[in-house]
């Protein structure tokens, strides 16, 4: 209808109504425009709401992991310092004793950061990271995931003197299974390993192990408790 009233006044030469008319297109694409625009930012950041709802779920779930490992890891590593304290003083105490089978039964338990990134990744793939309006939120999600990322290759990597703390380990005492429960079991002679050098290098490397995991898990814990802080504020404004 419009493109027949333009076409009679361009015939009828009624200039007026040609530039009304064409106003009158061009404001209507503009406003289109501007709709479509409005609908798209209002789509995405219901969108955006609701990745980084689930975005701080994960988070949560992941600093509770952090605080037991360092709590863990602490426990652990205490245990294991007085059991290297009980040897290096041959101490042959009933607690001495329960310190160092506890320490040798736990030794290897190391347990990766729980790493849960499939929101995360979904934000990067779908392009939802990239379209965060506040660039300081943007980069410290990337920021925070990527620590993550070099803290599990970091305890990965602190592993490869297992392998010789296992030799020494081995050759030092003897592991067993209770047949009932499967619980480990280990027997030692206490005194012989009160001399045995090698093996109380390797209690040092054990407790080495642990005091990197805490370490670890105490830097993780500082990343996600910030970017926790920074969703529980910004998440209040949406």
């Amino acid at each position: 209808m419009i493109l027949n009233r333009l076409a009679r006044a361009f015939a009828q030469q009624h200039w007026g109504t040609v530039v009304l008319e064409i106003l009158v297109v061009v404001v209507g694409i503009f406003l289109g425009l501007q709709v479509d625009d409005w609908n798209e930012n209002r789509k995405f950041r219901q969108l955006e709401s609701l990745y980084l709802d689930k975005l701080r779920s994960d988070l949560a779930t992941m600093r509770q992991d952090l605080d037991e490992k360092f709590v863990d890891a602490d426990a652990t590593r205490r245990r294991m310092v007085a059991a290297l304290a009980a040897l290096e003083d041959c101490t042959l105490t009933d607690r001495a004793r329960a310190d160092l089978e506890f320490a040798l039964v736990r030794y290897q338990v190391q347990n990766p950061i729980n790493y849960l990134s499939a929101t995360y990744d979904e934000m990067v793939v779908t392009g939802a990271l990239a379209r965060i309006s506040d660039d300081s939120l943007k980069q410290q999600i990337a920021s925070t995931f990527s620590q993550l990322v070099d803290l599990n290759a970091t305890q990965r990597a602190m592993r490869v003197s297992m392998p010789v703390v296992d030799r020494i380990v081995w050759n030092a005492v003897s592991f067993s299974a209770d047949r009932d429960t499967g619980e480990p079991r280990v027997s030692f002679d206490m005194p012989r390993l009160c001399d045995d050098t090698e093996f109380r290098n390797a209690m040092v490397e054990m407790i080495d192990l642990q005091w990197d995991t805490q370490s670890g898990a105490r830097r993780g814990r500082e990343a996600v408790g910030a970017l926790l802080e920074t969703l529980d504020e910004g998440l209040g404004d949406h």
